[in-house]
């Protein structure tokens, strides 16, 4: 064999030595390059929050639904307290509770009395005893819930305490005035006089402030508390249904009964206690209907027997609940996130779905 040959035979076991050195893992392999940058962290979503539904408008409302209700007397009247719960009375049995109307405390009225009004303070309540005919004052921190006496106001069919819960006023029988009681000593303090009218029936109706109104048939009056300073007179062609101040005592508002295409209506009327002087004007949809406004004035909530609506400031329909039948109270809460109503014994909590 020749040099050359042998030359060849070397080089060519010296490759496949290598190759299968190679194909079985042996000798060096290449590295697997190292990852220029880390990888990325998944990012954990932060919690999605519920938003809080903003002050109903004409728009907004007419998506209100129903998420709540409590129980309530029949022909229940509704206040508010200082710190904003809702205090429901009828008769005999008074409640209160939070503003979601989640949490009510009840308390049946002391036996032989029947309520007449609930202080602002929350837990004074004004009762008459039905076959004495005297006016009490049922404090209801007091242990044993026995009322006190209200000496001079026997045979009082209505009572009424001033915005600060601090006096109740009661009008007289035999003439045209109306007397006021500290509630704290339960001794009268003074006497409102004045008030000029025919009428055989009157009441006097106390604001949140120091301002109330006399009211008689088509006449309505205002005055100072406890001064009795007369102010501003208003009258009416017509009977004045209801008279009420809103929940700020800016405004008060009548409801007076009018003909309109041979049907007969309402007619909402906003005035200034200070001037007298017509703030607002809606026509209402029924006839013996009770209204009251939305703190900005923008919406019109509406109870009758028709239901409850909501209404815009020109009288356009934005809202109506008529399944639950007659309504007696409908009114915004103060922050016009909600809409409360009592028809068919219960009170009912309105909001816009979130």
């Amino acid at each position: 064999m020749s040099v050359r040959t042998q030359w060849l035979q070397t080089m060519v076991f010296a490759l496949a030595t290598a190759t299968l050195a190679s194909c079985r893992g042996g000798g060096d392999q290449p590295s697997t390059p190292a990852p220029t940058t880390a990888p990325s962290a998944t990012a954990t979503p932060a919690p999605t929050e519920t938003p809080t539904p903003g002050p109903l408008t004409a728009q907004t409302a007419r998506g209100l639904v129903e998420v709540t209700l409590i129980p309530v007397p029949t022909n229940a009247r509704l206040g508010w307290a200082a710190d904003g719960s809702i205090l429901a009375f009828g008769d005999r049995e008074f409640i209160r509770t939070d503003v979601a109307i989640g949490s009510p405390k009840r308390t049946s009225a002391p036996a032989g009395t029947q309520i007449l009004a609930v202080s602002p303070d929350g837990h004074t309540v004004a009762v008459v005893g039905i076959d004495t005919g005297a006016l009490l004052l049922w404090d209801l921190d007091t242990p044993d819930f026995t009322p006190r006496t209200i000496e001079g106001a026997r045979g009082r069919a209505s009572a009424s305490f001033t915005g600060d819960g601090a006096n109740v006023i009661v009008t007289e029988q035999s003439t045209i005035a109306a007397t006021v009681f500290d509630v704290r000593t339960s001794g009268k303090v003074g006497t409102l006089t004045g008030f000029q009218t025919a009428a055989p029936v009157y009441n006097f109706i106390v604001g949140p402030t120091d301002t109330g109104v006399w009211h008689a048939r088509a006449t309505v009056q205002f005055a100072q508390i406890p001064s009795g300073t007369l102010g501003a007179r208003l009258s009416f062609e017509d009977f004045v249904g209801e008279v009420s101040f809103t929940r700020d005592g800016r405004l008060l508002l009548t409801t007076t009964g009018i003909q309109e295409n041979g049907k007969l209506i309402s007619r909402l009327q906003a005035w200034d206690p200070a001037s007298g002087t017509e703030r607002l004007r809606v026509t209402l949809p029924e006839a013996g209907a009770r209204a009251t406004l939305s703190a900005d004035g923008a919406l019109v909530a509406v109870a009758g027997n028709g239901g409850a609506r909501i209404l815009d400031s020109m009288g356009a329909q934005v809202w109506i609940d008529a399944k639950h039948g007659a309504a007696t109270t409908a009114v915004f809460t103060a922050d016009r996130r909600a809409f409360l109503v009592i028809s068919d014994g219960a009170l009912r909590r309105y909001e816009v779905p979130r």
